[in-house]
């Protein structure tokens, strides 16, 4: 059994140059950690446990690598070269609803089940904005 977390596309995707266009990331989360994981990680990890006998049996909650939206805008600002601001500010988007759960603190659990099935680190906060902007 598999149980993944929100997908980091989700937050971190194309639509982050506006944030760097307009120098200011808003969140709703009070600074709060987000447990995601990407797509392609998890397709790989889901990959690796069908084709592998050793997983039989087993169940995985699979993480990526805590992060917070300071630490967004931090590596928005390192990528862009453009200082991003990080705002904590109520967010009207469906995002919102994920960023009052991550403000509750319930999106911070972390196990390093997806390094083990995936055999390798998982995508980390620079390596999914550096492809978000690309």
């Amino acid at each position: 059994m598999l149980r993944n977390p929100f997908y980091t596309d989700a937050f971190i995707n194309a639509g982050l140059r506006d944030a760097v266009t307009a120098g200011v990331l808003t969140s709703s989360t009070g600074g709060r950690g987000l447990n995601t994981a990407t797509r392609a990680d998890l397709a790989a990890a889901a990959a690796n446990v069908l084709t592998d006998d050793a997983h039989l049996g087993h169940g995985y909650d699979l993480t990526g690598p805590l992060w917070t939206y300071p630490q967004l805008a931090a590596e928005l600002t390192s990528v862009s070269g453009r200082t991003v601001t990080s705002v904590d500010a109520p967010v009207d988007t469906p995002l919102g609803f994920l960023m009052n759960l991550a403000k509750a603190g319930l999106l911070e659990r972390q196990t390093t089940d997806l390094e083990l099935v995936l055999g390798r680190p998982p995508t980390t906060l620079r390596q999914a904005v550096t492809a978000a902007l690309a």
